[in-house]
């Protein structure tokens, strides 16, 4: 008989009786691997603890120094870099005896007295073993190293989306702003931006494409671009009657509707939800359109109470000729407005309930004396508290902006 495996193996064979030695030499001998025989168990595990090349162990149970078992225990306590595959030679067939070997780390058995036929089969598969072990222990390198490639690659684009995205914070003229913008993987399609578009208009946008990881980051970037050069912050919804006279904004529903239209130019197979609207900073008034994004939060700060505000729309990018609404509400001093993804809301605890809205207008309520961007973070950590151990499912986004008349 004789096996040649891929890759010649070493083998350390112990067993205090040299006639045993013997035999198993003669076995052997047709096995393409390289074998070590040791008398006693301590000098087995000097070796072993002085090379770590080893693929098996064929140890005897019953040694004067120290007995199969107890090798066994100490080889398996050994920082071996790959896994060690053990056999334990015995005569004794006890079912305790035989617990006791799986316990202490034994793979297999070979029973004495000895069967020739019995020792080169299971060594033979056990070679075999060893070297499906070793190469899935190769795959599994190869693959970690592959994953930290992505995962650079994915910090990497990480980093690039987030050059699409304004700062988080602004004070401009009568407004305080903040954004809490936390991807629920390393790149996420949720957009947002904001702009002063004349001196009295300050115009903002959120967008919630559909899914979320690389597909929706990669929509999500293109969104960012197409919105920058098709310059929806200003020439889709400022109207002037005459030359000369003060620039109105007229028809925010046309910003959405431009969108959609350039949607489809990006990507056919994938939607978003947005909310895209104009305050008017010295009246207070607020022109928006929604295409599917959840409600707006106004918070009064006369009355301390926050309501949702807006019906829906329909989503962006699926009916190419999809009509929009304007819609208004008007902001008085020190009044908060908060526009948000479906993150938030639709953030599910342990038994599967949703965070919702009304939670999200409560912490609002309570949180009137921080300030805005202490209170977007705390509307995070509950979200995050809401859902325990379990893994956020989408991109969050908030923005909150006070008006102070």
């Amino acid at each position: 008989m004789t096996l040649t495996p891929q890759n010649k193996v070493k083998i350390v064979l112990v067993d205090d009786e040299l006639i045993v030695r013997h035999q198993l030499k003669i076995i052997l001998k047709g096995i393409n691997a390289d074998l070590i025989f040791f008398a006693s168990a301590q000098e087995a595990l000097n070796y072993l603890l002085e090379n770590n090349d080893v693929a098996m162990l064929v140890t005897d149970w019953l040694m004067p120094d120290m007995d199969g078992p107890e090798l066994i225990t100490k080889v398996r306590a050994l920082a071996q870099h790959k896994y060690l595959y053990i056999m334990l030679l015995t005569n004794l067939r006890e079912k305790e005896s035989l617990v006791l070997g799986i316990e202490v780390g034994a793979d297999d058995f070979l029973h004495k007295p000895i069967v020739p036929e019995e020792i080169f089969a299971k060594i033979s598969a056990g070679i075999r073993l060893q070297a499906l072990k070793n190469e899935l222990k190769e795959r599994n390198e190869r693959l970690s190293e592959a994953l930290t490639h992505i995962k650079e690659d994915l910090q990497a684009a990480a980093q690039l989306n987030a050059t699409i995205l304004p700062k988080d914070s602004l004070a401009v003229d009568s407004i305080k702003m903040s954004v809490l913008h936390e991807p629920c993987e390393y790149v996420g399609g949720d957009l947002y931006g904001y702009k002063k578009i004349t001196n009295d208009s300050f115009a903002f946008f959120q967008i919630d494409v559909a899914g979320h990881g690389i597909p929706s980051a990669l929509l999500s970037f293109s969104l960012g671009h197409e919105l920058s050069k098709a310059q929806l912050f200003s020439d889709t919804i400022i109207e002037c009657d005459l030359v000369g006279i003060k620039p109105q904004v007229l028809n925010v529903e046309r910003a959405v509707t431009a969108i959609n239209k350039n949607s489809f130019h990006i990507s056919s197979d994938m939607y978003f939800t947005m909310t895209y609207g104009v305050l008017n900073v010295e009246t207070g008034l607020l022109k928006y359109c929604q295409a599917g994004h959840p409600p707006l939060i106004l918070f009064s700060d006369e009355t301390g109470e926050a309501e949702t505000h807006g019906e829906g729309g329909f989503p962006v990018g699926i009916m190419i000729d999809a009509d929009y609404e304007e819609q208004e509400l008007y902001m008085q001093k020190n009044d908060r407005l908060f526009v948000f993804s479906d993150g938030i809301p639709e953030a599910e605890n342990q038994q599967g309930e949703f965070f919702g809205e009304v939670r999200l207008c409560r912490l609002i309520e309570e949180g009137k004396e921080l300030t805005i961007k202490d209170l977007l973070n705390r509307i995070y950590q509950q979200v995050l508290d809401w859902s325990e151990d379990k893994k956020l499912g989408d991109d969050i986004t908030i923005i909150g902006f006070q008006w102070t008349g």
